[in-house]
């Protein structure tokens, strides 16, 4: 939906055009009263008792105009209305004025010019493209008399008399062009669906960029649903704006969208929203405008109706789908390296090198510590960069695991040949210390190259501090466990000498990239 969503959903009038004989007359700023007299007499608004204005936002800014202006005129007895029909695009009431029926209509301009009783000259599809072109929604104000004898009813509503034009403004949000633009980079094809005049919608569809050219890519919904199968394959990939369109052709345009082997996010409003807020993937019911049964129908609702929030949702989720894939690099590596590690010492013919007790230090303390500071990672460039294919279907990809895979042989044998050549020389103790301390030291290291897909010198070591606090608290406890008597006796370790530190931390470089 582009209104409320793409725009501010701040409608306003911008200016009151009277019509007079054969001419529109253009008057800036100018309110004729007459002209707004009889749009807020069309106008369908409802006040509650608890002081709230329901109904469409255009006629509850009509009324609020003309209230302002001293336009509306409470002369006349209301008879019967007719309410707004997408299909007819207009709507009208019908007052008895000193004996008359008098039904006062409003809709879209170049509907109602079609039924005027007069044949107008060109001034006024000029004018009516003219707007239009200029983004500038405009509606068209006209009155006809009923006979006693007449149907109240869209069919019977012809030879009417134009009494004006009101145009219209709702700017577009000010982030919205640049959400468009991540929408491209995420891999995400915005389409716009607007009832507003195909002139507008194009004008709209292409200030906010999701129109690169204004020559193509705008449809009117009544082209596409004459369209055959065949037509509609050729040109769904084309799609960028649908004009005129009404709550039904949205449920036509998720079926082409289906068809074509796409999935489908919908937003909308009104309660004719409903069955395509179910038929997509995901419906977005919007939180300020939406009515109860759209919100019902929908699976998220958007709190503050702003399009940019929903691609910053999409961004936000890939973030966690990101941070789920590290930490789980991040466990299967180091796990990886454990068994290798003491597997691969076992066979050649090496005492254990790690005890029971070291090992649970490992996988709960040390990795506990960091994969939980990994989930907090902030958002990396190339989340926005990446393609859209790489978060469908499952988390881990073949990439994630050969990643994985690299990163723990490596870790194991730098640790099997450091046990090897510390156990020829000295006690086994001090080689299980050692050996405990280099994949510690591997495990430190190693967060900051699985925290990001670029070289770890190319980032800030400070990006996520979640993980520079749990690296102070593992040195903090690093070191109680060695060199404290209570952490001799619960791990079995022997308090080695900082040389030890220094040649772990120059063989556990070799796992940063």
């Amino acid at each position: 939906d582009k209104t409320g969503t793409l725009t501010e959903g701040k409608l306003a009038v911008r200016n009151i055009v009277p019509v007079d004989h054969e001419n529109v007359e253009l008057h800036d700023n100018t309110y004729d009263a007459f002209v707004m007299q009889c749009a807020a007499k069309s106008a369908e608004v409802r006040n509650l008792d608890d002081g709230r204005v329901i109904g469409d936002a255009l006629d509850i800014v009509i009324k609020q105009e003309a209230a302002k202006s001293k336009h509306e005129k409470n002369t006349g007895n209301l008879v019967d209305e007719i309410p707004f029909d997408s299909r007819y695009k207009f709507s009208a009431k019908m007052y008895e004025e000193n004996g008359t029926r008098i039904a006062y209509i409003k809709g879209a301009p170049e509907v109602l010019l079609s039924l005027s009783a007069k044949k107008h000259n060109g001034n006024f599809a000029e004018y009516i493209e003219m707007t239009a072109k200029g983004g500038i929604r405009t509606i068209a104000i006209a009155k006809m008399v009923v006979r006693n004898e007449t149907k109240f009813s869209h069919e019977n509503i012809n030879d009417i008399e134009l009494i004006g034009f009101i145009e219209f403004e709702d700017p577009v949000r000010k982030n919205v062009k640049e959400a468009i633009s991540k929408c491209d980079r995420l891999g995400i094809t915005p389409i716009m669906i607007t009832g507003d005049h195909i002139e507008t919608a194009r004008f709209v569809g292409y200030e906010v960029g999701i129109l690169k050219s204004k020559d193509e890519g705008v449809y009117e919904a009544q082209a596409l649903t004459k369209m055959s199968e065949e037509e509609i394959s050729k040109h769904i990939d084309k799609v960028r704006v649908i004009a005129r369109a009404t709550p039904q052709d949205k449920m036509f345009v998720i079926e082409m969208l289906h068809k074509a082997g796409k999935k489908v996010a919908m937003t909308g409003d009104g309660v004719n929203d409903a069955p395509a807020l179910a038929a997509s993937e995901i419906g977005i019911s919007m939180g300020k405008s939406g009515t109860e049964v759209a919100k019902e129908a929908s699976d998220m609702i958007l709190t503050d109706d702003d399009f940019s929030h929903i691609v910053a949702a999409v961004i936000e989720s890939r973030v966690v789908i990101e941070n789920i894939r590290k930490a789980l690099v991040f466990l299967l590596a180091t796990s990886i390296a454990e068994t290798i590690f003491i597997v691969g010492s076992l066979i050649i013919g090496l005492p254990l090198p790690l005890l029971p007790a070291q090992i649970l230090w490992l996988n709960l303390v040390t990795d506990g510590f960091l994969n939980a500071a990994l989930a907090m990672e902030d958002k990396d460039d190339i989340v926005e960069r990446r393609l859209s294919n790489t978060y469908h279907g499952g988390l881990f990809y073949s990439f994630h695991f050969v990643r994985s895979l690299i990163l723990g042989i490596v870790m194991a044998l730098g640790t099997m040949i450091a046990f090897w050549i510390v156990l020829q020389n000295m006690d086994i103790k001090i080689a299980q210390t050692m050996a405990l301390v280099l994949m510690v030291m591997y495990q430190w290291l190693i967060v900051f190259t699985i925290r990001t897909y670029k070289s770890v010198f190319r980032t800030k070591p400070h990006g996520n501090r979640a993980i520079l606090w749990a690296l102070l608290a593992q040195v903090v406890l690093q070191f109680l466990g060695i060199y404290t008597v209570w952490g001799n006796a619960l791990l079995n370790t022997y308090p080695v000498g900082i040389i030890f530190w220094v040649l772990a931390f120059f063989i556990g470089s070799s796992i940063i990239v």
